[in-house]
């Protein structure tokens, strides 16, 4: 599912000063690019924020929306890709939503028709009366550019109703939609037209109507249009829609309608509706004949000449007469767009004093300009801090010593950077220097015994400084081919987990060791003229613990150093008999209705019934058939009604009726002591060998010797856990799943015996973790198709940990370090193996044969650490033949 997203931040209003108008501007937008989709009609922008909308779609549920990103230019908006949405959910009800669904299930919903299209036009002014308007409104049968139809019935419907809010003079024109203004609502001070009449013929809505002059708006909207400035004519209304597919295309059709008013918009909607006729103040007749006086009369001209010279010059210059006709009316409509934009620049001055509080004396521009500045003033003042936070956040966790961190971060502040992406490229350049000096001190204070870790190494691999040659020698190992990359800083699974805090202990341990090689490493020419054991040995390790398959099976840890120290575990125990078995209990047979017994719950598998002399078993499924849940057992065959019945059975004492005591169970949390000792190993390298594999093999005998001393012996512990845990196993009666012969039984069958394993260890109140085997039963396993995934053999993407795929539900682990008779089922605390100490390597030690000196050197490692398995009940096997 969708990450859910919270409310974000509302979308900034535009230049129109409405935040509605700026909200339709988004969804006209959305509709444009997004009409040629089938099934726009479905989508609905509930939510606008500043870069994103949330859309509604009704072919989604109820708590999905469509998230889609846009970028805004100017009063422009781009959305993105219909493949680019993002599907979300929403953290809080949307009103928007709630309201659209409610118009879905059957209440009304609005619906804004912009109708007109082509120019408004007045009729001629008719002295002492108001001006007369006449439009045309909606048409009907055909599909407008709002993907909506509106049926002739419907529509005539609707008018007839409309006649009754002309009778009222309710029927009314804004100067725009009330949508498009705060409170979304009509204002009876906004009205510019005044209906008086509204019929339905051909098809069409027709109109006719007043202009109410009222200072300001109504005489505003007749001095625009007589210098040809029209305005669109837009429906208002509400009712019901349904989804309709005709030919292909689907659209909204409108089964229901109310008309409540037609007003003044700019936006075109229904194309073929327009005002038919505009009357105007200044007669002018039709366009005169060739040689007849010209419409304006030299004095207009010279009038507008210093404005317009060109168009001016254009009409002195013209001799037909329609050309002069459009010439002049072309210059009407430039005084008119002239004023109107005019207007719209004292509008916006007159908001801008407004908003920085000036009187209409007070210099608007020298107010902007000290605006501008302080803006930018405190812009930059913002980019300042923004810098600073950022140097702090990212130089307050390095780890260089304190004679570093200080001049650092004042360096980083004093190359002045101006924005965060140049502050991040000075750190960048910065860290490249005093890294290096920071290894510097951390290799001199080893000497004295001050611990300074080195900060990249260390944050990005996990390796202190003073372990850098062990990771040198791993490195090279790996582009040898010798080990597998591997970063314990960010470990994977529980293997590397482990292997991580043992290498914290180690490097605790023999800090000094490393620190020291580390010096003499850095100092000498040839890596292959230095015994490096330590760091040799750190390399080995971080590689070799991890592909330890013990680590994933047991419950492995580091504890203390101490001769013994107590390890503790959950036992379950029930008390005070929450489990109770019951012997030769007498019933009554009935082959018409159940038998109860003296108990409830009572464990499948348990059930023993024999006739009353205990000389026949009954079978059960054949002779009877036991309700567990409720205690009681009904016969089927062989035995009579009213028999005499022994029943012997085993049961969990937790329905035991009214005022009954009830009984407990309990996990405990027990210790015991564990034992720790020591497991040494030891080697002996000549000098000749030495010697020779540098001239010979070129590379160094003592590394690869104490590599294999290293694997030898943590291979030794790995098997000795294994074969600890079978040990518990097999010390449980009757704890065996079944025994699987090889050669001859399915290997359907054998996991089938791995399941009844792990029902035991179930059955004991203890959770089953893995499956361990050897390599050869794993890939007879393998061979089923249970063990399958997709038609791959599991064994084909092996990891170093000894992983091979599941089998009923549980990891399959593989080992060269377990018998090939026998497959363990366990929890992971059947085994608690405890580390005291790393392993150590001891050496260089001279060597000696009879009392006489060789020329050789001995190494010997150890590691302290002690095994036991605590619970015995908490694994179980499979015997394989």
């Amino acid at each position: 599912m969708p990450n859910r997203i919270p409310k974000g931040q509302p979308l900034d209003e535009l230049v129109k000063g409405s935040l509605t108008y700026a909200l339709e501007r988004v969804r006209a937008a959305f509709r444009s690019q997004f009409r040629s989709e089938d099934a726009y009609w479905n989508w609905y922008i509930v939510e606008t924020f500043s870069d994103h909308v949330i859309v509604l779609d009704d072919q989604l549920p109820p708590d999905e929306f469509w998230r889609v990103d846009y970028q805004a230019s100017g009063a422009s908006y781009v959305f993105a890709a219909r493949d680019a949405w993002v599907l979300v959910e929403l953290a809080y009800q949307s009103a928007t939503v709630n309201e659209h669904r409610a118009a879905r299930n059957g209440r009304q919903i609005p619906l804004v028709e912009s109708v007109s299209w082509q120019p408004l036009q007045l009729h001629e002014a008719v002295a002492g009366r108001p001006r007369k308007i006449t439009a045309r409104g909606m048409t009907a049968d055909t599909i407008n550019a709002n993907n909506r139809r509106y049926p002739s019935a419907v529509l005539e419907s609707a008018v007839a109703e409309a006649t009754q809010l002309v009778a009222a003079k309710r029927l009314l024109a804004e100067s725009k939609h009330p949508n498009d203004k705060p409170g979304g609502v009509p204002d009876f001070l906004e009205t510019v037209i005044r209906w008086d009449a509204i019929t339905f013929e051909g098809g069409e809505v027709l109109l006719e109507g007043e202009i109410i002059p009222t200072k300001g708006k109504g005489e505003n909207a007749i001095i625009l249009m007589e210098h040809g400035v029209y305005p669109r004519l837009s429906q208002r209304a509400h009712g019901l829609a349904q989804v309709i597919e005709e030919g292909g295309t689907r659209f909204l059709e409108i089964t229901e309608l109310h008309i409540t008013g037609y007003d003044l918009v700019m936006d075109p909607g229904d194309r073929t509706a327009d005002t038919l006729m505009f009357e105007s103040r200044i007669h002018q007749p039709a366009a005169p004949a060739q040689g007849d006086p010209p419409i304006m009369d030299k004095l207009t001209l010279e009038s507008l000449r210093a404005e317009y010279p060109e168009l001016v010059a254009q009409i002195e210059q013209a001799h037909d007469a329609r050309e002069r006709t459009k010439l002049e009316e072309a210059l009407q409509r430039k005084q008119a767009e002239d004023a109107a934009a005019a207007k719209l620049i004292a509008d916006r001055e007159a908001s801008l004093r407004t908003q920085l509080g000036l009187s209409d004396t007070d210099d608007l521009a020298e107010a902007m300009q000290r605006n501008q500045t302080e803006l930018i003033r405190l812009q930059a003042a913002e980019q300042a801090r923004q810098v600073a936070a950022y140097i702090d956040q990212e130089c307050g966790p390095i780890k260089y010593a304190d004679v570093l961190k200080v001049p650092f971060i004042e360096a980083v502040k004093a190359a002045g950077a101006k924005t965060v992406d140049e502050a991040k490229a000075v750190i960048i350049a910065k860290r490249a220097e005093y890294d290096k000096l920071q290894a510097g001190l951390v290799l001199a204070a080893r000497g004295r015994g001050v611990e300074i870790l080195g900060p990249v190494l260390e944050r990005d691999r996990g390796v202190p400084e003073f372990a850098r040659v062990a990771f040198e020698l791993s490195e090279s190992l790996v582009r040898g081919g010798h080990l597998q990359p591997r970063n314990l800083a960010q470990p994977t699974n529980v293997n590397e987990r482990f292997a991580a805090q043992y290498l914290r202990k180690f490097d605790e341990v023999y800090q000094q060791r490393l620190a020291a090689e580390a010096r003499a490493f850095h100092e000498a020419e040839q890596a292959s003229d230095l015994s490096l054991p330590y760091s040799v040995m750190r390399a080995v390790i971080a590689e070799a613990l991890p592909e330890l398959v013990a680590l994933s099976v047991f419950d492995v840890q580091m504890v203390d150093p101490a001769p013994t120290t107590n390890i503790w575990f959950e036992t379950y125990a029930g008390e005070s008999g929450a489990t109770a078995s019951v012997v030769d209990e007498v019933i009554v047979g009935s082959l018409v209705g159940w038998t109860p017994l003296a108990n409830k719950r009572v464990q499948p598998g348990t059930v023993v019934l024999t006739n009353s002399g205990a000389t026949v078993t009954y079978v059960e499924g054949t002779d009877y058939v036991v309700d567990y849940l409720n205690g009681r057992v009904m016969a089927l065959a062989t035995i009579t009604e009213g028999q005499s019945l022994k029943i012997d059975y085993t049961y969990d004492a937790i329905r035991r009726g009214e005022l009954a005591a009830i009984k407990r169970g309990k996990n405990s949390l027990t210790s015991m002591a564990l034992t720790i000792g020591a497991d040494r190993l030891a080697a002996e390298i000549s000098n000749e060998a030495v010697v020779f594999s540098r001239a010979a093999l070129s590379y160094d005998v003592r590394s690869r010797l104490l590599m294999r001393l290293i694997r030898q012996i943590q291979n030794k512990i790995d098997g000795g856990l294994f074969y600890l845990a079978l040990a518990a196993a097999l010390r449980v009666p009757s704890n065996s799943g079944g025994t699987w012969t090889a050669a001859t039984d399915a290997v359907s069958e054998l996991v089938k015996k791995i399941g009844v394993a792990k029902t035991k260890i179930a059955n004991r109140n203890y959770d089953p973790t893995a499956v361990l085997m050897s390599k050869t039963n794993s890939d007879r396993l393998s061979n089923s198709d249970i063990f399958t995934a997709a038609g791959a053999r599991p064994d084909a993407d092996l990891t170093s940990a000894g992983y091979v795929g599941r089998v009923k539900s549980l990891p399959v682990f593989d080992t060269t370090n377990f018998t090939d008779g026998y497959i363990l089922v366990a929890n992971r605390e059947i085994v608690m193996h405890r580390i005291a100490q790393p392993m150590a390597l001891k050496g260089p030690f001279p060597s000696y044969s009879a009392g006489e000196l060789l020329a050789a050197e001995q190494y010997y490692v150890e590691e302290f650490n002690g095994s036991e398995t605590p619970v015995i009940q908490k694994a179980s096997l499979v015997k394989v033949a």
